[in-house]
């Protein structure tokens, strides 16, 4: 066979492979075309409107604008200004923490006007270091959040409270023995908010 017989004959075998889709060349146009379709699938989903919206436009109310009792030995659900592992909440509620043995307990009155209660949980500067604090949040007899606090990790509060009558915060030392005197809450629900029912 003659030497440009061979050299047509490889030129020729190229091309088929080009065209059919097994050379590299083919490999990379595949390649750009799938960037190509993935980028314009993503620019279609990103300027897609989202099915569900987080904004939460509902009216809110300070939690202890809503008090009704307290049965604790020192100032309960009251408005204050609480000092949370570093960080501050003006519009805050006290929370007394029980170190009789049971705990201090405080109903907040709602009659199911509300949707939503949102606050971070924690303990104030003064609480002795050690400390911690077993926290129930009810509604209607009906377990919502329990935690446990410590000084140094305040706990988030997200409670549904749809049809909900009543709201009971009940917060008690794990061990009594640890307490001191004192004439403010150790305990505070920082920034706690209810989100009205929309009208």
């Amino acid at each position: 066979m003659s030497r440009s017989v061979r050299a047509q004959m490889i030129v020729a075998a190229l091309a088929i492979l080009t065209i059919s889709g097994c050379g590299a060349p083919q490999q990379q146009a595949n390649t750009s075309t799938v960037t190509v379709t993935s980028t314009s699938a993503s620019s279609t989903n990103a300027a897609a409107p989202t099915a569900t919206s987080t904004v939460d436009n509902s009216v809110k109310v300070p939690l202890y604008q809503e008090f009704e009792a307290e049965r604790s030995v020192g100032p309960n659900g009251k408005a204050i200004n609480a000092s949370l592992a570093g960080t501050e909440y003006p519009d805050s509620t006290g929370m007394w923490v029980g170190c009789n043995g049971s705990a201090a307990t405080t109903t907040y009155k709602l009659d199911q006007k509300f949707t939503k209660l949102h606050a971070v949980a924690g303990l104030q500067p003064h609480t002795p270091d050690p400390l911690k604090v077993n926290v129930t949040i009810s509604g209607d007899d009906r377990t919502l959040q329990q935690f446990v606090l410590s000084k140094q990790n305040p706990v988030p509060v997200d409670v549904d409270l749809s049809g909900v009558n009543s709201l009971v915060v009940a917060a008690i030392a794990v061990d009594a023995s640890l307490c001191g005197a004192s004439g403010t809450p150790y305990g505070a629900l920082g920034g706690a908010q209810l989100s009205e029912v929309a009208q």
